[in-house]
């Protein structure tokens, strides 16, 4: 009866709740995540962000680019400048997507 007013099969239905049956003295589900206490790789955050936005400015590159530089992955620099709130290259330069064409 369960599994059909969910619209799943039996199965489905037993493997949602067989863990919880095991645990019937508890009759609680429980948050099981446990976090890490601290992320130590952000504590030394702030030099790698000067160095980012430093060669933002100064090379007016993407983040492809800035990541390969500093040994960051370009999720992690396009995570730094819009925290930092630097405008898209597209932005800064619209004919040229931010490239210098001289460079």
């Amino acid at each position: 009866m369960f599994a059909a007013e969910l619209g799943v099969s039996r199965q489905c239905a037993h493997r949602w709740v067989a863990p919880f049956s095991a645990r019937k003295a508890l009759r609680v589900l429980v948050d099981r995540s446990s976090p890490t206490a601290s992320v130590p790789a952000s504590l030394r955050r702030e030099p790698v962000e000067n160095q980012v936005i430093a060669l933002r400015l100064r090379e007016r590159r993407g983040q492809d680019w800035i990541g390969a530089e500093l040994g960051v992955p370009a999720r992690t620099v396009s995570t730094i400048l819009r925290r930092r709130e630097m405008p898209y290259l597209r932005h800064c330069d619209p004919l040229t997507g931010g490239a210098d064409p001289g460079v």
